[in-house]
């Protein structure tokens, strides 16, 4: 791995001890200053290269930052650091020698989250499709098939579940108006996420928890049947299971509960369950806004005056 290190920075913080205060500030002490402080330190210390640069384990810190950036509206810095751990990605691996698929793979999932909260859908699609034709290449698409059904924690199926999770969300939005797109793309993700979730237990890789939940919204747009409902079920299930135990996950735990109610056509408790969900929502007002925006909420004037 690439061991440059700036002189001046040796005595700051590595990519890690940022990652760790950045844990600290916004998943534990919800400090949303000081978490975008140090997201924004993590991008400005990745453009100088003032740390060794290690691709596996810098992939989920640079994602944390990212994260951390557009859930605060700072959309175009979030960009501005996957576009930069991209082009890293590929210079390190040049120089290096060394075979750059999974670290590209891995590189166009975080671009296609960041795209998709852009409002990108296109390029949110376009980099997620990429991601699972090039996992399916790479891994060969029987032997990954069959790593999927028997529920395999490998290479491949962490980066197949990080794809779908992605390509599901972005897929609804970029597809779901276009029935033949829907069926010929969409669906097919879905029937993918099926695979993996299919066991009793969920499993144990690191988006399990987003492809649950994006599996669950695109199933309960649905037309009720039997086998949806035992689907939404099974998937609420596991999201009980693994959904993250921090504020964010409580605040939108009642998205699920509305959507869920929608579906079985109890449309006066899904009305209660959509009010509640916005009061729980009040401190994420971007998601407040997605919601508008993507045709799901119709917010009251007073929600958009804040914006």
């Amino acid at each position: 791995m690439d061991t440059a290190t700036t002189a001046g920075y040796r005595d700051e913080p590595d990519l890690e001890a940022l990652d760790r205060k950045l844990f600290q500030q916004w998943e534990l002490g919800a400090n949303r200053q000081g978490a975008v402080a140090t997201a924004r330190e993590i991008a400005h210390r990745l453009a100088l290269r003032s740390f060794a640069i290690h691709l596996e384990g810098d992939f989920w810190r640079i994602s944390h930052g990212a994260e951390v950036l557009w859930d605060n509206d700072l959309v175009d810095e979030a960009r501005q650091l996957v576009t930069s751990w991209r082009r890293l990605v590929t210079r390190i691996c040049d120089d290096q020698g060394t075979d750059p698929t999974v670290p590209r793979i891995w590189a166009s999932i975080l671009s296609a989250r960041v795209e998709h909260r852009a409002r990108n859908f296109g390029g949110a699609v376009e980099y997620a499709q990429f991601a699972i034709a090039e996992t399916r290449r790479a891994f060969g698409a029987e032997e990954l098939a069959e790593q999927l059904r028997i529920g395999a924690v490998t290479p491949a199926t962490e980066l197949y579940c990080a794809a779908l999770a992605i390509a599901i969300p972005a897929g609804r939005l970029r597809f779901g108006k276009v029935p033949t797109l829907r069926t010929q793309i969409l669906d097919s993700w879905i029937e993918d996420a099926q695979l993996i979730l299919a066991a009793d237990a969920p499993p144990k890789l690191r988006r399990a928890h987003a492809l649950v939940i994006q599996t669950f919204f695109a199933l309960a747009e649905r037309r009720w049947s039997r086998e949806t409902e035992a689907w939404l079920r099974r998937l609420v299930r596991f999201d009980d299971l693994i959904r993250p135990r921090d504020s964010r996950g409580r605040q939108t735990k009642p998205l699920r509960d509305e959507a869920l109610a929608r579906f079985r056509g109890r449309d006066e408790e899904a009305d209660r369950l959509r009010e509640e969900a916005r009061r729980s929502l009040a401190s994420l007002p971007r998601h407040l806004l997605a919601l508008r925006l993507n045709g799901w909420w119709s917010l009251p004037p007073s929600v958009d005056d804040k914006r």
